[in-house]
């Protein structure tokens, strides 16, 4: 009976409590280079940053990258959406560094957004099983992370409708 308490536990944290709809799906690219496919999910099929519980957002990436840059990259695009980089967003950075491996093309790196404000990283190694590579606790974070593909912005403007299933 403890086995199958134990069996029963460990599925829960790999398997959503809800079922994730697909919100919609973009490609981004930069000049002529596809970087990656982005998959947003939620379990009422619409994205919204007053629920953000349930969502999950996959990266499919199509060039190799290292970890150092993808932190980089955040960094430069909370900067861009006008955030500035608090003691709380460098620890955050820090943190990304230590989760993050460097990822190779057709690699699929997922973030979801577990109850409490917790934020999970999945990753998904040339089509392998998605495995937990780590969390950040703190509902800030989801918001500022998920802001850099999900923020209304100029930048990426076509990009992000997409994503979010809209069609224009």
């Amino acid at each position: 009976m403890r086995t199958l308490a134990l069996i029963l536990c460990c599925l829960s944290l790999a398997v959503p409590a809800q079922a994730a709809r697909q919100v919609g799906q973009a490609d981004f690219t930069f000049l002529w280079f596809d970087l990656y496919r982005a998959t947003l999910f939620h379990p009422s099929g619409h994205f919204s940053f007053e629920k953000l519980e349930g969502t999950r957002l996959v990266l499919e990436y199509k060039i190799n990258i290292k970890a150092g840059e993808l932190v980089k990259g955040t960094k430069k695009e909370w900067q861009k959406l006008g955030l500035e980089i608090s003691q709380e967003r460098a620890a955050w950075l820090a943190q990304l560094k230590a989760i993050w491996p460097n990822i190779e093309k057709g690699d699929q790196l997922a973030f979801d957004v577990l109850p409490e404000g917790i934020g999970r990283f999945s990753l998904s190694q040339q089509g392998k099983t998605f495995e937990i590579i780590g969390t950040l606790k703190s509902s800030n974070f989801n918001n500022d992370f998920l802001a850099i593909w999900l923020a209304e912005r100029k930048a990426h403007k076509e990009f992000r409708l997409t994503l979010l299933g809209h069609q224009e």
